[in-house]
């Protein structure tokens, strides 16, 4: 009988964390869940969301994304990957990971918010040259007025 798909993720995402030497704890900060959730997902009790899947990805280039579309072409169960000897390194370079995410986040945060008050200040000088224009016309009819032209300005 297949494993599930659950079962596949959950072996993966154990697999690599054993391979990085870290704890449920530890793995599970640097993906943003606790590490309560992450071995529920370990023992594939709940599949995973997919923002989790891509975060995985984006660390540790194991795809889980679409893993669902490799269960059924994967003929043999792939060795599992050999513990890593330098744990403290290996944790470093994952801290390290982590953080350039969170310095891409934050500067993607930072052009959102310049390009929204971009638009504003955009809104603001539309909304400042529509007043001038109505402005110029209730002017314009004001003249023709006093010069005996007929016409009247409703807003």
């Amino acid at each position: 009988m297949p494993d599930s798909v659950q079962t596949i993720i959950g072996a993966k995402i154990s697999e690599t964390r054993a391979s990085k030497g870290l704890s449920k704890a530890k793995f599970g900060e640097l993906l943003g869940v606790s590490g309560q959730l992450l071995g529920k997902y370990e023992a594939g009790k709940i599949e995973p969301k997919t923002e989790f899947r891509r975060k995985f990805m984006e660390l540790f280039g194991v795809d889980i994304l679409n893993i669902e579309n490799n269960v059924s072409t994967e003929t043999k169960p792939q060795d599992s990957p050999q513990p890593s000897h330098n744990t403290n390194q290996t944790e470093a370079d994952m801290i390290k990971a982590a953080m350039e995410l969170a310095r891409i986040n934050a500067e993607t945060a930072r052009l959102n918010a310049e390009t929204s008050l971009k638009n504003a200040d955009t809104a603001n000088i539309l909304a400042i040259a529509h007043d001038k224009a109505i402005d110029a016309i209730r002017n314009a009819f004001a003249r023709e007025g006093a010069e005996g032209k007929t016409g009247t300005w409703s807003k």
